[in-house]
């Protein structure tokens, strides 16, 4: 599993979990756009945009809350995460119908 924060350490969990709700955004998002260009169903491809968004509002919330409250994360390496999701919400962006 490749490293999200090079500006330090991040609790394996929170890694896993991290990994695991990009994947899902990345695959709903793989989706939308399959759909979008086979059938231009708007109500199905936005539905799976809304799922991908929610997985990726669940990683800012759980990264802030081990930055801010646990401090289990550093507030440097929480951001590195949040740019990287924001990136990812360009995509989504990208896709509305």
């Amino acid at each position: 599993m490749r490293t999200l924060c090079a500006s330090g350490q991040i609790d394996p969990g929170l890694q896993q979990f991290i990994a695991a709700e990009l994947d899902k955004a990345r695959a709903r998002l793989a989706a939308a756009q399959r759909k979008a260009l086979a059938h231009g169903k708007p109500g199905k491809v936005n539905h799976l945009i809304a799922r991908a968004s929610q997985s990726l509002s669940a990683i800012v919330r759980k990264t802030r809350q081990a930055a801010y409250k646990k401090h289990t994360l550093s507030q440097r390496c929480q951001q590195d995460i949040e740019q990287r999701i924001n990136g990812v919400r360009q995509r989504v962006l990208g896709l509305r119908v």
